[in-house]
């Protein structure tokens, strides 16, 4: 049986033509602001409107917590303008704490409900990974993402930033409902003074179809061979 070269390059124009998948959860493009924290317990800060092509469901809920004992000397604060988010303390001197951020999105403006009270009902279950890209990274630094659904949540465990992204495998999330997730957080853990961070994009993607690519590339290639003799 003969594979004429015509069908393989109609393989490959369709294995070009398949977009990766990519979900945009907050592209620190729109909503300033600026939270900052001298413990103990953390502070709140929110941009509700915000539009669904920039911030899933339309509205990010910004915690920022310095566990320094109290003090003013290690604040922490966490500033947000176009393009990326900042945070780290703003003084390095004793007494050494530590601190972390977290970006959340339950849909809901006006509430800091944190949970299983979202109303984000996004399906991901078409998307393999959550995918934090984030620059200046501390070395103590690790980033965790929590997903609530209607009955449940599940955090990752902390993993560490690879070369500009942290990414979460979304089949490790097994105890809730990828497709009706109602409440998305990204932790930012282990701040240490003098440090920061800068988150840039949260997305959830699936990976460009290469496999299928390079495939068809070979049998287009043995079928123009074939053709040729």
């Amino acid at each position: 049986m003969r594979t004429s070269v015509g069908s393989l390059a109609l393989v490959l124009i369709l294995c070009l033509a398949t977009p990766a998948l990519s979900l945009t959860i907050d592209s620190f493009e729109t909503g300033d602001f600026s939270v900052t924290d001298v413990a103990p317990g953390p502070s709140f800060g929110q941009q509700a409107a915000q539009p669904t092509s920039d911030v899933i469901g339309g509205v990010r809920l910004v915690r920022s917590n310095a566990t320094n004992g109290g003090t003013t000397t290690n604040a922490l604060t966490t500033t947000g303008g176009p393009d990326s988010a900042v945070a780290g303390f703003t003084d390095g001197a004793a007494p050494f704490g530590q601190g972390d951020i977290a970006y959340i999105y339950d849909g809901i403006a006006d509430s800091s409900a944190n949970g299983q009270g979202g109303v984000l009902n996004v399906n991901l279950s078409s998307y393999l990974t959550i995918d934090v890209e984030s620059y200046g990274t501390p070395a103590t630094m690790s980033i965790q993402l929590t997903l609530w659904d209607a009955a449940t949540s599940q955090s990752s465990a902390l993993t560490p930033n690879v070369n500009g992204i942290t990414s979460f495998l979304l089949s490790s999330f097994g105890l809730v409902d990828l497709t009706d997730i109602n409440t998305i957080r990204v932790a930012v853990f282990a701040i240490d003074p003098g440090e920061s961070i800068q988150v840039a994009h949260i997305s959830a993607e699936v990976p460009e179809p290469t496999t299928g690519l390079l495939l068809a590339i070979g049998l287009l290639g043995l079928g123009a061979r074939r053709t040729s003799r």
